[in-house]
Protein backbone atom coordinates (compact mmCIF):
# COMPACT_ATOMS: atom_id res chain seq x y z
CA UNK A 1 0.00 0.00 0.00
CA UNK A 2 3.04 2.59 0.68
CA UNK A 3 4.48 1.24 -2.40
CA UNK A 4 1.89 2.00 -4.30
CA UNK A 5 1.34 5.26 -2.70
CA UNK A 6 4.52 6.58 -3.15
CA UNK A 7 4.47 5.44 -6.98
CA UNK A 8 1.51 7.14 -7.75
CA UNK A 9 3.07 10.60 -5.70
CA UNK A 10 6.06 10.65 -7.80
CA UNK A 11 4.89 9.70 -10.96
CA UNK A 12 0.95 10.26 -11.09
CA UNK A 13 1.13 7.31 -13.29
CA UNK A 14 -1.31 4.31 -12.34
CA UNK A 15 -0.06 2.12 -15.05
CA UNK A 16 3.74 2.42 -13.53
CA UNK A 17 1.82 1.34 -9.77
CA UNK A 18 1.06 -1.47 -11.28
CA UNK A 19 4.41 -2.03 -12.59
CA UNK A 20 6.34 -1.14 -9.37
CA UNK A 21 4.06 -3.78 -7.88
CA UNK A 22 5.12 -6.20 -10.05
CA UNK A 23 8.35 -6.20 -10.40
CA UNK A 24 8.88 -8.53 -6.83
CA UNK A 25 6.26 -11.40 -8.79
CA UNK A 26 8.94 -11.38 -11.68
CA UNK A 27 11.63 -12.35 -9.32
CA UNK A 28 9.15 -14.93 -7.50
CA UNK A 29 8.28 -16.54 -10.97
CA UNK A 30 11.81 -17.43 -11.83
CA UNK A 31 13.91 -18.33 -9.06
CA UNK A 32 10.54 -19.81 -6.82
CA UNK A 33 12.02 -23.35 -8.35
CA UNK A 34 15.49 -22.56 -7.46
CA UNK A 35 14.45 -21.81 -3.92
CA UNK A 36 12.71 -25.19 -3.93
CA UNK A 37 15.48 -26.51 -4.44
CA UNK A 38 17.82 -25.27 -2.04
CA UNK A 39 15.25 -26.28 0.60
CA UNK A 40 15.42 -29.81 -0.68
CA UNK A 41 19.67 -29.58 -0.30
CA UNK A 42 20.50 -26.93 2.84
CA UNK A 43 19.56 -26.76 6.01
CA UNK A 44 16.02 -25.10 6.39
CA UNK A 45 15.80 -23.03 9.10
CA UNK A 46 19.18 -21.07 8.04
CA UNK A 47 17.71 -20.53 4.59
CA UNK A 48 14.74 -18.72 6.38
CA UNK A 49 16.62 -17.04 8.42
CA UNK A 50 18.57 -15.68 5.24
CA UNK A 51 15.64 -15.19 3.55
CA UNK A 52 13.75 -12.49 6.36
CA UNK A 53 17.44 -10.73 6.91
CA UNK A 54 17.64 -9.86 3.04
CA UNK A 55 13.86 -9.11 2.68
CA UNK A 56 14.38 -6.34 5.97
CA UNK A 57 17.58 -5.11 4.48
CA UNK A 58 16.14 -4.33 1.25
CA UNK A 59 12.93 -2.67 3.19
CA UNK A 60 15.53 -0.73 5.27
CA UNK A 61 16.96 0.65 2.36
CA UNK A 62 13.68 1.33 0.90
CA UNK A 63 12.90 3.45 4.14
CA UNK A 64 15.95 5.38 4.28
CA UNK A 65 15.47 6.85 0.63
CA UNK A 66 12.06 7.86 1.42
CA UNK A 67 13.00 9.10 4.36
CA UNK A 68 16.03 11.74 2.81
CA UNK A 69 14.05 12.28 0.07
CA UNK A 70 16.40 10.85 -2.65
CA UNK A 71 14.35 7.32 -3.93
CA UNK A 72 13.89 7.84 -7.76
CA UNK A 73 11.92 5.27 -9.76
CA UNK A 74 14.81 3.14 -10.77
CA UNK A 75 15.49 2.77 -6.87
CA UNK A 76 12.26 0.51 -6.41
CA UNK A 77 12.80 -1.57 -9.34
CA UNK A 78 16.23 -3.15 -8.42
CA UNK A 79 14.73 -2.91 -4.61
CA UNK A 80 11.52 -4.95 -6.01
CA UNK A 81 13.42 -7.44 -7.62
CA UNK A 82 15.98 -8.02 -4.73
CA UNK A 83 12.94 -8.31 -2.49
CA UNK A 84 11.18 -10.84 -4.40
CA UNK A 85 14.46 -12.91 -4.84
CA UNK A 86 14.92 -12.85 -1.28
CA UNK A 87 11.12 -14.15 -0.42
CA UNK A 88 12.04 -16.67 -3.71
CA UNK A 89 14.94 -18.20 -2.11
CA UNK A 90 13.27 -18.56 1.41
CA UNK A 91 9.61 -19.30 0.77
CA UNK A 92 9.65 -22.87 0.00
CA UNK A 93 11.85 -23.00 3.19
CA UNK A 94 9.40 -21.16 5.25
CA UNK A 95 6.79 -23.13 4.29
CA UNK A 96 8.42 -26.74 4.60
CA UNK A 97 9.74 -26.11 7.60
CA UNK A 98 6.41 -25.80 9.22
CA UNK A 99 5.71 -29.68 7.96
CA UNK A 100 8.73 -30.49 9.96
CA UNK A 101 7.35 -28.85 12.84
CA UNK A 102 4.13 -29.76 13.41
CA UNK A 103 4.09 -33.31 10.97
CA UNK A 104 1.74 -34.22 8.26
CA UNK A 105 -1.54 -34.76 10.71
CA UNK A 106 -1.18 -31.11 12.01
CA UNK A 107 -0.37 -29.68 8.86
CA UNK A 108 -4.07 -28.40 8.34
CA UNK A 109 -4.48 -26.92 11.42
CA UNK A 110 -1.10 -24.64 10.53
CA UNK A 111 -1.84 -23.52 7.31
CA UNK A 112 -5.38 -22.34 8.82
CA UNK A 113 -3.85 -20.96 11.40
CA UNK A 114 -1.44 -19.07 9.71
CA UNK A 115 -4.37 -17.95 7.02
CA UNK A 116 -6.06 -16.77 9.97
CA UNK A 117 -3.19 -14.28 11.03
CA UNK A 118 -2.70 -13.42 7.70
CA UNK A 119 -6.73 -12.29 7.03
CA UNK A 120 -6.84 -10.61 10.38
CA UNK A 121 -3.04 -8.70 8.57
CA UNK A 122 -5.40 -8.16 5.31
CA UNK A 123 -7.89 -6.43 7.23
CA UNK A 124 -5.94 -4.70 9.79
CA UNK A 125 -3.17 -3.72 7.32
CA UNK A 126 -4.27 -0.85 4.90
CA UNK A 127 -6.00 0.80 7.70
CA UNK A 128 -2.67 1.12 10.02
CA UNK A 129 -0.98 1.99 6.62
CA UNK A 130 -3.59 4.66 5.55
CA UNK A 131 -2.69 6.00 9.60
CA UNK A 132 0.60 5.96 9.00
CA UNK A 133 0.63 7.75 5.47
CA UNK A 134 -1.60 10.50 6.75
CA UNK A 135 0.26 11.04 9.82
CA UNK A 136 3.61 10.50 9.20
CA UNK A 137 3.85 10.04 5.42
CA UNK A 138 5.38 7.10 3.26
CA UNK A 139 8.54 6.99 4.88
CA UNK A 140 7.08 5.91 8.71
CA UNK A 141 5.20 3.12 7.01
CA UNK A 142 8.59 1.94 5.39
CA UNK A 143 10.08 2.23 8.65
CA UNK A 144 7.17 0.15 10.83
CA UNK A 145 7.37 -2.69 7.94
CA UNK A 146 11.29 -2.86 8.58
CA UNK A 147 10.63 -3.43 11.96
CA UNK A 148 8.12 -5.85 11.69
CA UNK A 149 10.91 -7.98 8.82
CA UNK A 150 13.05 -7.74 11.45
CA UNK A 151 10.91 -9.00 14.40
CA UNK A 152 10.19 -11.94 11.70
CA UNK A 153 13.78 -12.71 11.58
CA UNK A 154 14.93 -12.65 14.94
CA UNK A 155 11.87 -14.68 16.03
CA UNK A 156 13.24 -17.62 13.51
CA UNK A 157 16.24 -18.13 16.35
CA UNK A 158 13.33 -19.70 18.40
CA UNK A 159 12.48 -22.23 16.21
CA UNK A 160 14.32 -25.34 17.17
CA UNK A 161 16.76 -27.31 14.60
CA UNK A 162 15.46 -30.30 13.60
CA UNK A 163 16.92 -33.07 11.78
CA UNK A 164 14.32 -33.45 8.99
CA UNK A 165 15.83 -29.68 8.31
CA UNK A 166 19.52 -30.64 8.06
CA UNK A 167 21.22 -30.48 4.71
CA UNK A 168 22.16 -33.95 3.22
CA UNK A 169 25.62 -35.39 2.60
CA UNK A 170 27.15 -33.59 -0.59
CA UNK A 171 27.92 -36.89 -1.81
CA UNK A 172 23.93 -37.78 -2.16
CA UNK A 173 23.05 -34.13 -3.98
CA UNK A 174 23.52 -34.27 -7.69
CA UNK A 175 23.81 -31.31 -9.82
CA UNK A 176 21.45 -28.48 -9.04
CA UNK A 177 19.97 -28.11 -12.77
CA UNK A 178 19.15 -31.98 -12.51
CA UNK A 179 17.26 -30.99 -8.96
CA UNK A 180 15.29 -28.46 -10.68
CA UNK A 181 14.79 -31.00 -13.78
CA UNK A 182 13.68 -33.44 -11.02
CA UNK A 183 11.44 -31.21 -9.37
CA UNK A 184 9.42 -30.24 -12.43
CA UNK A 185 9.42 -33.26 -13.71
CA UNK A 186 7.85 -34.83 -10.14
CA UNK A 187 5.07 -31.90 -10.06
CA UNK A 188 3.77 -32.11 -13.79
CA UNK A 189 4.52 -35.79 -14.18
CA UNK A 190 2.96 -37.32 -11.22
CA UNK A 191 -0.69 -38.52 -11.27
CA UNK A 192 -2.88 -36.63 -9.13
CA UNK A 193 0.35 -33.84 -8.25
CA UNK A 194 0.02 -32.61 -11.75
CA UNK A 195 -3.76 -31.51 -11.99
CA UNK A 196 -2.94 -30.36 -8.38
CA UNK A 197 -0.17 -27.90 -9.86
CA UNK A 198 -3.05 -27.04 -13.14
CA UNK A 199 -5.40 -26.27 -9.99
CA UNK A 200 -2.84 -23.62 -8.25
CA UNK A 201 -2.33 -22.21 -11.81
CA UNK A 202 -6.20 -21.34 -11.91
CA UNK A 203 -5.34 -18.72 -9.28
CA UNK A 204 -5.05 -16.27 -12.47
CA UNK A 205 -9.10 -16.35 -12.36
CA UNK A 206 -9.34 -15.10 -8.89
CA UNK A 207 -7.17 -12.44 -9.57
CA UNK A 208 -8.76 -11.46 -12.96
CA UNK A 209 -11.87 -10.49 -10.58
CA UNK A 210 -9.59 -7.94 -8.69
CA UNK A 211 -9.08 -4.88 -11.45
CA UNK A 212 -12.48 -4.74 -11.87
CA UNK A 213 -14.14 -4.59 -7.99
CA UNK A 214 -12.92 -1.30 -7.96
CA UNK A 215 -15.18 -0.33 -10.87
CA UNK A 216 -18.33 -2.03 -9.20
CA UNK A 217 -17.12 0.57 -5.76
CA UNK A 218 -16.88 3.81 -8.01
CA UNK A 219 -19.37 3.46 -11.06
CA UNK A 220 -21.83 0.61 -9.92
CA UNK A 221 -22.33 0.41 -6.52
CA UNK A 222 -21.53 3.93 -6.33
CA UNK A 223 -19.48 3.93 -2.85
CA UNK A 224 -16.70 5.50 -3.83
CA UNK A 225 -13.21 4.49 -1.88
CA UNK A 226 -14.88 3.87 1.26
CA UNK A 227 -17.08 1.23 -0.15
CA UNK A 228 -14.23 -0.50 -2.17
CA UNK A 229 -12.42 -0.97 1.20
CA UNK A 230 -15.50 -2.43 2.23
CA UNK A 231 -15.53 -5.01 -0.05
CA UNK A 232 -12.32 -5.64 -0.27
CA UNK A 233 -12.67 -6.37 3.96
CA UNK A 234 -15.95 -8.24 3.47
CA UNK A 235 -13.78 -10.65 1.35
CA UNK A 236 -10.69 -10.99 3.86
CA UNK A 237 -12.78 -11.32 6.38
CA UNK A 238 -15.08 -14.23 5.00
CA UNK A 239 -11.79 -15.91 4.27
CA UNK A 240 -10.81 -15.41 8.03
CA UNK A 241 -13.91 -17.09 9.07
CA UNK A 242 -13.25 -20.22 6.91
CA UNK A 243 -9.56 -20.51 8.35
CA UNK A 244 -11.15 -20.03 11.83
CA UNK A 245 -13.94 -23.26 11.04
CA UNK A 246 -10.83 -25.08 9.45
CA UNK A 247 -9.08 -24.66 12.52
CA UNK A 248 -11.63 -25.45 15.41
CA UNK A 249 -12.86 -28.72 12.93
CA UNK A 250 -9.24 -30.16 12.84
CA UNK A 251 -8.44 -32.58 10.08
CA UNK A 252 -11.39 -32.40 7.17
CA UNK A 253 -11.41 -35.84 4.75
CA UNK A 254 -11.69 -35.60 1.14
CA UNK A 255 -10.34 -32.20 0.67
CA UNK A 256 -10.04 -32.60 -3.27
CA UNK A 257 -14.08 -32.49 -3.28
CA UNK A 258 -14.02 -29.63 -0.59
CA UNK A 259 -11.91 -27.34 -3.28
CA UNK A 260 -14.18 -28.26 -5.99
CA UNK A 261 -17.19 -27.17 -3.86
CA UNK A 262 -15.46 -24.10 -3.00
CA UNK A 263 -15.02 -23.29 -6.60
CA UNK A 264 -18.75 -23.56 -7.05
CA UNK A 265 -19.79 -21.46 -4.20
CA UNK A 266 -16.67 -18.55 -5.19
CA UNK A 267 -18.03 -18.82 -8.91
CA UNK A 268 -21.85 -18.56 -7.71
CA UNK A 269 -21.05 -15.88 -5.26
CA UNK A 270 -19.14 -14.14 -8.09
CA UNK A 271 -22.04 -13.78 -10.41
CA UNK A 272 -24.22 -13.26 -8.17
CA UNK A 273 -22.04 -9.97 -7.63
CA UNK A 274 -21.59 -9.42 -11.10
CA UNK A 275 -25.62 -8.85 -11.52
CA UNK A 276 -26.13 -7.36 -7.80
CA UNK A 277 -26.69 -3.35 -7.72
CA UNK A 278 -27.42 -3.08 -3.67
CA UNK A 279 -24.59 -2.42 -2.00
CA UNK A 280 -25.81 -4.50 1.75
CA UNK A 281 -25.94 -7.47 -0.87
CA UNK A 282 -23.10 -7.01 -2.61
CA UNK A 283 -20.85 -7.16 0.72
CA UNK A 284 -22.51 -10.19 1.85
CA UNK A 285 -21.98 -12.08 -1.51
CA UNK A 286 -18.49 -10.92 -1.50
CA UNK A 287 -18.39 -11.79 1.54
CA UNK A 288 -19.44 -15.86 0.70
CA UNK A 289 -16.86 -15.63 -1.47
CA UNK A 290 -14.13 -14.93 0.62
CA UNK A 291 -15.00 -17.91 2.42
CA UNK A 292 -15.31 -19.98 -0.66
CA UNK A 293 -11.72 -19.05 -1.33
CA UNK A 294 -10.58 -19.17 2.11
CA UNK A 295 -11.05 -22.73 2.39
CA UNK A 296 -9.57 -23.43 -1.40
CA UNK A 297 -6.44 -21.59 -0.34
CA UNK A 298 -5.87 -23.56 3.26
CA UNK A 299 -7.47 -27.52 1.60
CA UNK A 300 -4.52 -26.63 -1.49
CA UNK A 301 -1.64 -25.72 0.34
CA UNK A 302 -2.00 -28.37 2.70
CA UNK A 303 -2.44 -30.98 -0.48
CA UNK A 304 0.68 -29.39 -1.67
CA UNK A 305 2.65 -30.19 0.97
CA UNK A 306 1.05 -33.21 2.67
CA UNK A 307 0.63 -35.32 -1.05
CA UNK A 308 4.20 -35.70 -1.97
CA UNK A 309 7.42 -37.29 -1.03
CA UNK A 310 9.69 -35.49 1.67
CA UNK A 311 12.75 -35.29 -0.75
CA UNK A 312 10.74 -33.69 -3.21
CA UNK A 313 8.60 -31.39 -1.02
CA UNK A 314 10.51 -28.33 -1.19
CA UNK A 315 11.18 -28.70 -4.99
CA UNK A 316 7.03 -29.03 -5.68
CA UNK A 317 6.28 -26.11 -3.05
CA UNK A 318 8.98 -24.03 -5.22
CA UNK A 319 6.93 -24.70 -8.37
CA UNK A 320 3.59 -23.90 -6.50
CA UNK A 321 5.34 -20.69 -5.99
CA UNK A 322 6.15 -19.86 -9.19
CA UNK A 323 2.38 -20.84 -9.93
CA UNK A 324 0.98 -18.53 -7.90
CA UNK A 325 2.64 -15.62 -9.78
CA UNK A 326 -0.30 -16.04 -12.73
CA UNK A 327 -1.98 -14.15 -10.21
CA UNK A 328 -0.42 -10.86 -12.14
CA UNK A 329 -1.39 -12.48 -15.42
CA UNK A 330 -5.10 -12.58 -14.40
CA UNK A 331 -4.84 -8.88 -13.72
CA UNK A 332 -4.43 -8.60 -17.10
CA UNK A 333 -7.06 -10.75 -17.88
CA UNK A 334 -9.61 -9.43 -16.08
CA UNK A 335 -8.65 -5.62 -16.90
CA UNK A 336 -9.15 -6.64 -20.62
CA UNK A 337 -11.84 -8.32 -20.57
CA UNK A 338 -13.80 -5.52 -18.67
CA UNK A 339 -12.65 -3.24 -21.28
CA UNK A 340 -13.31 -5.27 -24.23
CA UNK A 341 -16.84 -6.11 -23.00
CA UNK A 342 -18.07 -5.26 -19.71
CA UNK A 343 -17.44 -5.78 -15.91
CA UNK A 344 -20.08 -7.89 -15.37
CA UNK A 345 -19.29 -10.10 -18.58
CA UNK A 346 -15.85 -10.61 -17.67
CA UNK A 347 -16.98 -11.42 -13.97
CA UNK A 348 -19.19 -13.82 -15.21
CA UNK A 349 -16.58 -15.21 -18.06
CA UNK A 350 -13.97 -15.68 -15.40
CA UNK A 351 -16.13 -17.62 -13.01
CA UNK A 352 -17.50 -19.94 -15.72
CA UNK A 353 -14.05 -20.36 -17.04
CA UNK A 354 -12.36 -21.67 -13.41
CA UNK A 355 -15.66 -24.08 -13.34
CA UNK A 356 -14.99 -25.22 -16.34
CA UNK A 357 -10.74 -25.96 -15.68
CA UNK A 358 -11.43 -27.54 -12.17
CA UNK A 359 -14.51 -29.63 -13.28
CA UNK A 360 -12.00 -31.57 -16.08
CA UNK A 361 -9.70 -31.58 -13.43
CA UNK A 362 -11.52 -34.28 -11.39
CA UNK A 363 -12.97 -35.48 -14.24
CA UNK A 364 -9.85 -36.46 -15.84
CA UNK A 365 -8.07 -37.18 -12.93
CA UNK A 366 -8.78 -40.14 -10.17
CA UNK A 367 -5.40 -39.64 -8.48
CA UNK A 368 -6.49 -35.71 -8.01
CA UNK A 369 -10.28 -37.33 -6.57
CA UNK A 370 -8.34 -39.96 -4.45
CA UNK A 371 -5.90 -37.17 -2.30
CA UNK A 372 -6.53 -36.85 1.21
Amino acid sequence: MAQAWLVLEMTDSEFLVGVVNAVPALSLLILSPVGGVLADRYNKLSLAKHSRFWVALSTFVTAYLVASGTVELWHLYILGLATGAAFAMGNAATQTLVFDLVGRARMLGAISLNTMVSNIGTVIGPAVGGVLIATVGVGGAFWLLTGIYLIGFVTLFWIPKLAKSQPKPEADKPSPMQDIKDGLKYSFGTPGINWLMVLMMTIMFWGATQPIIPVYARDILDVGADGFGYIFGAGAAGALVAAIAIFLLGDVKNKPRWILVTIYVFALTNIGFAYSTNFPLSLFLYFIGGIGLGVWATFMFTLIQTAVTDEMRGRVVGVASASLQLLGVGYLLGGALSELFSPPTALVVVSIAWLVVTNFAFIKSKELRALS
